[in-house]
């Protein structure tokens, strides 16, 4: 029974871990599609949804945003949407750039959808800011930066609406994106129309157009028409205006054959009744006008419907039609200047709700300055408290360096003195007895203080090779230099190196024996301890800690004698 449980638990666990991998997958086969079929990715969304608490919290997570942006591509509002907050804080701690940039714009959106700009507006500029010198998708900022371009149209900001859609055109190009890229120079263009600067716009929808139709989007060419009509109106080109008209009937699929827009875009009535009435044919105007009043849901359309039937009946003298007219306009206009305060009321609004924002947004940034203060002032104790143990640990330093130079002098002083005495008791040997008798006490005194400073090496049992050795000149000089802190030049190893060579050619056979494996400062250890240099002398001659040399004679003890440890490290080197 106890064996069948344990089955159970185990395929009850094993189909867990299954299914929660087939749900991961399903997540990130919905994030595959999310740009190029949105709609897939939403149902892929929803298969999961149903059992998202298999999900760990990392896919889960992934699930909320992947799901949120699916969403936001299709169209649907998301202003019901209130589980963001929580995916923001999550990739804000977790997350790569992209994805905080990603969490932040879907925030924006959500805000965008609940009709709150200002607020939209701080979480694009933030999706943006979290982009900023990092590996970011191109495309992704260019869909921020359109969002933010499109919230400063709806508030009436036609500079700052410019300079995004600047923005927009200049990531969209590099994402590749050609259509984007067209699509915001287009709507640079009317913001350029909007400030006054209607040539300046010409110039750019012309060279759209010619891309678009150089691309092979000839609808996208002819749909963008209606600014150039007006633009010849203006001007009474009509030629110009009449191919402009054509064209937009023929290729854009706005318009059915009976002239009726198949999208909300009335206005081309206006433009084609304007042209009709400039041309003289003033039934084909009055018909064109008229059916702008057939869309009176939009304000707009009547009074441009009135004007044009008021502008059109003057032209034919129909002084009753006219005043007709006149007073339809008068109460149309009236009433859009109603609209457009209370729009204008709103817009405030939401100006002044932008400014809070942006005081918020102040005092956060005073609140992190705040931050930064007490940062740098911590910083600044560490720095100290740095500073003072290192001049703690200098000063040790230095002491110690002292006591081994004063050892080093000694040791070299009482070295010098034992070669000037063996010398001259070596010339004065012969009939000196009394001479003699007193150097070998001299020599005796100096041999016991020397004794003092060799740990393994008697001067007594130095053979005559051992001495001619010491009275070389750059064995005497690399002593000198131990005994004034000065670390031996590449000259002096190179000359104690050849001194050893010829002096004791077995022993330099040996260390540079390539089975042992000893490298270059192992050898020159070898070198000053088999010519008689104490350890404080090596430490000084090679620029290294005594504890580095004990390392070192360990590491010598074990590839040369197979030894462990530094105990017999000297007897050692001398029986080479």
């Amino acid at each position: 029974m106890k064996a069948v449980m344990i089955c159970f638990i185990a395929l009850a666990a094993a189909a867990c871990t299954a299914r929660r991998g087939n749900e991961e997958a399903l997540v990130n086969m919905a994030e595959n599609q999310r740009d190029k079929a949105p709609e897939k990715a939403l149902q892929l969304c929803n298969t999961v949804d149903e059992a998202n608490t298999k999900l760990s919290k990392e896919y889960y997570m992934k699930y909320l945003l992947v799901r949120t942006e699916a969403l936001n591509k299709t169209f649907a509002a998301l202003d019901t949407i209130d589980y963001m907050p929580k995916v923001l804080e999550y990739y804000r701690k977790h997350g790569t750039a992209e994805e905080r940039a990603r969490a932040y714009y879907m925030m924006g959106s959500i805000y965008r959808d609940r009709r709150n700009s200002p607020q939209a507006l701080i979480y694009f500029r933030d999706a943006v800011s979290q982009a900023k010198g990092h590996d970011v998708n191109p495309a992704l900022l260019s869909r921020i930066y359109t969002q933010m371009a499109l919230l400063f149209h709806q508030q009436r900001f036609p500079q700052k609406e410019a300079d995004i859609w600047k923005r927009v055109s200049e990531y969209a190009l590099e994402a590749k994106d050609t259509l984007m890229t067209l699509e915001a120079y287009y709507r640079m263009s009317s913001v350029y129309w909007q400030l006054g600067k209607k040539d300046s716009a010409m110039i750019m929808i012309k060279d759209i157009i010619k891309e678009y139709k150089r691309l092979g989007w000839t609808d996208r060419a002819a749909g963008i028409q209606c600014t150039p009509m007006l633009y010849y109106l203006e001007r009474d080109s009509l030629a110009e205006a009449k191919l402009a008209i054509d064209e937009y009937i023929s290729e854009s699929g706005l318009v059915d054959e009976e002239l009726r827009p198949t999208e909300r875009n009335e206005i081309f009535y206006l433009f084609i009744g304007m042209y009709y009435e400039k041309t003289g044919q003033m039934d084909s105007a009055l018909f064109f006008y008229r059916r702008l009043l057939e869309y009176d849901d939009d304000i707009q359309n009547l009074e441009n419907g009135y004007r044009g039937l008021m502008s059109a009946y003057l032209k034919l003298g129909m002084a009753d039609s006219v005043c007709k007219y006149a007073v339809c306009f008068a109460d149309a206009n009236d009433t859009a200047n109603a609209r457009n305060s209370a729009t204008e009321i709103s817009r405030t609004q939401a100006l002044y709700d932008f400014g809070e924002s942006q005081s918020l947004a102040l005092r956060k940034s005073q609140e992190v300055v705040h931050l930064w203060r007490s940062i740098y002032l911590i910083l600044a104790l560490v720095a100290l408290a740095a500073a003072a143990l290192y001049v703690t640990l200098s000063r040790k330093r230095r002491r110690e360096r002292e006591e081994m130079l004063e050892t080093n002098r000694k040791y070299v002083a009482a070295l010098d003195m034992y070669n000037k005495a063996t010398e001259e008791m070596s010339e004065l040997k012969e009939d000196v007895n009394e001479l003699l008798k007193r150097k070998e006490q001299e020599a005796e005194q100096l041999k016991t203080v020397l004794a003092m400073y060799q740990e393994i090496s008697n001067p007594e049992d130095w053979d005559a090779t051992e001495r001619e050795i010491q009275q070389q000149a750059v064995v005497r000089q690399m002593h000198m230099d131990a005994s004034e802190c000065v670390v031996a030049s590449e000259t002096e190893w190179r000359n104690l190196a050849a001194v050893v060579n010829n002096y004791l050619p077995s022993f330099y056979s040996a260390i540079r024996d390539k089975k042992y494996k000893l490298s270059s400062r192992e050898q020159q250890v070898c070198i000053l301890t088999r010519l008689h240099f104490i350890t404080s002398e090596i430490s000084i001659l090679m620029g290294i800690s005594k504890q580095r040399i004990s390392n070192i004679h360990s590491i010598i003890n074990r590839k040369l004698f197979n030894e462990e440890g530094t105990h017999n490290f000297r007897k050692n080197i001398h029986t080479l």
